[in-house]
């Protein structure tokens, strides 16, 4: 479950990220795109924060729950 949400809020993240900065698309002025970029990462991390702690990139979190899983804890790291 928590690789999924995490494909998500990536997937999430990329769609606001693509629709913001496309100039076909009414993309809103220079001056106010990093603000809407912002409420974007915070809204994702808000609603995806407490079952991944944040981790809104996959690449991030999977090689640290990978060598955790070496070191002895086992596939508790995965739930």
């Amino acid at each position: 479950m928590m690789m999924r949400s995490q494909v998500y809020g990536t997937m999430m993240l990329l769609m606001f990220l693509m629709a913001l900065t496309d100039n076909n698309n009414s993309a809103p002025t220079p001056n106010f795109a990093p603000f809407f970029i912002g409420l974007t990462v915070a809204t994702i991390g808000m609603t995806f924060g407490m079952n991944s702690g944040y981790a809104i990139n996959p690449a991030r979190d999977l090689s640290p729950r990978i060598f955790t899983a070496i070191a002895g804890w086992g596939t508790e790291v995965f739930t």
